[in-house]
């Protein structure tokens, strides 16, 4: 490939454009110019711009590093000529991501290039990838001593070998030895994981077995529990629906009640509606309560008049009684007087005229000298004794008197006829006082039964306004407390209605249930206690369920036994073939191992003669050995001396030159022919000398394929200034 043209809207590029030819080319530009700008566009042309990259710590990505400065989409286009002829490739950005469209033209034609995409553009165009691309072909000066690589090392193997780079030697080796390490590496690897789990199936296994059992038992517990809870639902159902067949016995009762209470509201409402306001009634009460204090009144009248009554007939009674009544009271008096005075005269009379006479004659007597007093004492004992004598026949003919007197009245003493004498004229005047009070009691009466007849008469016509009675007194009173009960029934139906009506809207419309409800069994109790007891049920079904769900969980965590039985089995299988693939990939690493060393054999002799020879001219004879290893690292003899030095050792612009020999060793070596060569300022770090002979070699290896040489010295371009093989480009 010989790239001719490059057009770039890139970092600080802003629709420039180079153009090159065949052999070498030597662009000039000062540091800041743009030449790794360039130099990254040719790489984002051939193989893309890593869109996967991250900005970091004191690291740009391309797609940030070199995006427009312009503020421009990222785009370019590139013109080479190619084995199938004169092509165009394009890059253009659509969206966010830079440089994602792509087309591959024939130049002029506009007819897509088969084959070519963006993935294996620069594969195609270059015939290396772009690991390999960045290690050989594209030298920059800060990159000159990056160069091993597993894609390089498949690239010389296969020049080397069977021409197969789909591997290298150390790739290989480390994937048998990764796949050995998968395998066994001590503890760890595949053989060791499956060794362990076929220990935990093996213990799965036997815990299977055991918890097989523990589920069993805790399943059993869960069926037996829920048939328990389906007989306790059934016996909640059955109360549950003889409760509905109450509920609606009793919608229907408080409905029918609502219906009488409601008929009864509006009948006592129609009776009522004309009846006098509870006022009325209080003032109807209240006058003939006044009616009922009047006709208290009058019964104490009457009962004073008939106190009066009864103690006149009382007094006439007792006056009645009396011996002496219907007799002369004056006659009864005289007669009385006579015979009590007559009583009490005889014996004093006696008395008084016996003991003198008695005293007189003693006194005359013999006697009277010789006895003396005594003789006196003796005639008055005789004197007295004479007196009871003269007394008891006076009395006896004054009581003969007083019985004749007495004996008609029917009293037994004159003391008695005295004092029935002295009593009569108050009986007499009790009559008359009796007399007096029951006139006066019954002038009241007739005064009480006038104004009680005139007071009922007016509360008799306001009351028949609202009452047809025939008896204001006694109908009105009856009559007034029908009505005030009526009117208290119509509060109370009223409120009765209310509450049936609240009650009738808080109660359930159930529907009648279809078929006969189930049987309830007198064993489970009241609806409470199969509530309570499904309740307990469904707590304790609840709790084994989620046991029996753990101990279930926990088996299904333990796995089939029949897939760990399975999967133990397949283990032991492949554990036979793994210790038998570890043992093959041991002798395969062995086996390649000296394959390997028998390839390097081969390889490094070419390779090292190529790099010598190389470095003999860059450095003008002053090197003539170079050995390195795997990795590349350099170790070169001066001419002459007779131990070797690492590159280390060296200064910056003789390790620089030794890796250019190398490098381009390396190109001559693994390149397609046609695979140009870009070099960013590696010539920097080489005096003037040195960079003449690098210089010579480039324009040998430029005789082959296409050499671009960025450089921001003009030593370059006046070492060649004569020279017609060059082409030299000056940049501002």
């Amino acid at each position: 490939m010989i790239i001719k043209r490059m057009t770039a809207s890139f970092g600080k590029l802003k629709n420039e454009t180079l153009t090159f030819s065949r052999g070498l080319n030597i662009v000039e530009a000062p540091n800041e110019s743009g030449k790794s700008t360039w130099c990254a566009f040719l790489r984002a042309m051939l193989f893309g711009v890593a869109t996967s990259e991250r900005d970091r710590a004191g690291y740009l990505s391309d797609k940030t590093r070199f995006a427009p400065w312009s503020g421009a989409p990222m785009a370019g286009e590139l013109d080479a000529d190619t084995s199938d002829g004169a092509i165009t490739i394009r890059r253009l950005t659509r969206g966010r991501v830079p440089m994602q469209e792509f087309a591959a033209v024939y130049t002029g034609a506009e007819e897509r290039v088969p084959g070519i995409s963006p993935a294996n553009c620069g594969e195609i165009l270059t015939g290396v990838t772009e690991s390999v691309f960045r290690r050989t072909a594209f030298i920059a000066q800060s990159e000159v001593r990056t160069v091993h690589t597993a894609e390089l090392e498949q690239r010389i193997l296969a020049l080397v070998g069977t021409g197969d780079e789909s591997s290298s030697y150390a790739q290989t080796d480390e994937r048998l030895r990764a796949w050995l390490r998968r395998r066994k590496y001590n503890k760890s690897g595949e053989i060791p994981a499956l060794e362990s789990r076929l220990e935990e199936l093996t213990a799965q296994l036997n815990a299977l077995e055991r918890r097989n059992g523990e589920v069993a038992t805790l399943r059993e517990n869960v069926t037996r529990l829920e048939r328990e809870r389906e007989r306790l639902t059934t016996q909640l159902a059955a109360h549950d629906a003889r409760a509905a067949a109450t509920a609606r016995e009793r919608r229907l009762l408080v409905k029918s009640q609502v219906a009488s209470l409601s008929s009864r509201a509006t009948w006592l409402d129609q009776r009522l509606s004309s009846a006098p306001t509870r006022a009325q009634i209080a003032e109807f009460r209240g006058e003939l309560g006044a009616l009922g204090a009047q006709t208290a009144a009058r019964e104490r009248d009457i009962q004073r008049y008939e106190s009066a009554a009864s103690e006149h007939e009382s007094a006439q009674t007792a006056r009645a009684a009396s011996p002496l009544y219907g007799h002369d009271i004056s006659a009864l008096e005289a007669a009385t007087r006579q015979l009590a005075k007559r009583r009490k005269l005889i014996p004093h009379i006696a008395v008084c005229l016996l003991a003198p006479l008695l005293t007189a004659a003693l006194y005359f007597t013999t006697l009277w000298d010789a006895y003396g007093v005594p003789l006196l004492i003796a005639a008055y004992i005789v004197a007295a004794a004479l007196l009871f004598g003269v007394r008891g026949l006076a009395k006896r003919g004054l009581r003969n008197k007083i019985a004749a007197l007495l004996e008609p009245l029917g009293l037994p003493a004159l003391d008695d006829l005295q004092r029935e004498i002295e009593r009569l004229p108050s009986l007499t005047d009790a009559v008359i006082s009796a007399e007096i009070t029951a006139n006066a009691a019954n002038a009241v009466v007739h005064q009480s039964n006038d104004a009680l007849k005139i007071a009922t008469a007016a509360i008799t016509a306001r009351i028949r306004a609202f009452i047809d009675c025939a008896d204001a007194v006694q109908d009105g009173n009856a009559a007034l407390d029908e009505l005030e009960g009526r009117l208290d029934e119509q509060v109370k139906v009223q409120s009765m209605l209310e509450a049936a009506r609240s009650v009738l809207e808080g109660l359930p419309d159930v529907a009648a249930a279809t078929g006969d409800p189930p049987a309830l069994d007198p064993n489970y109790g009241t609806r409470d206690e199969v509530a309570e007891a499904l309740a307990r049920t469904t707590a304790r079904l609840t709790d084994a369920t989620a046991r029996c769900n753990v101990a279930t969980g926990e088996l299904r965590s333990l796995g089939d036994p029949a897939v760990l039985g399975s999967e133990r089995l397949s283990i032991e299988t492949r554990l036979d073939e793994l210790r038998g693939q570890y043992s093959a990939l041991e002798d395969a690493i062995a086996v390649l191992k000296s394959a390997n060393h028998e390839m390097s054999q081969r390889f490094s002799p070419l390779l090292t003669s190529t790099a010598e020879q190389l470095v003999t001219k860059l450095t003008g004879g002053l090197y003539d050995r170079l050995t390195f290893t795997r990795d590349f690292d350099i170790t070169a003899r001066a001419t002459g001396d007779a131990v070797p030095h690492n590159v280390l050792y060296l200064s910056t612009g003789a390790g620089d030159t030794m890796y250019l020999a190398l490098r381009l060793a390396l190109c001559r070596l693994v390149l397609p022919p046609d695979c140009p060569i870009v070099l960013d300022d590696t010539l920097a770090s080489l005096d003037d000398e040195r960079m003449g002979y690098a210089l010579d070699c480039l324009k040998d290896l430029a005789a082959q394929r296409q050499i671009i040489l960025f450089t921001c010295h003009g030593r370059e371009s006046r070492y060649l200034a004569n020279d017609a093989s060059a082409k030299l480009l000056t940049l501002n």
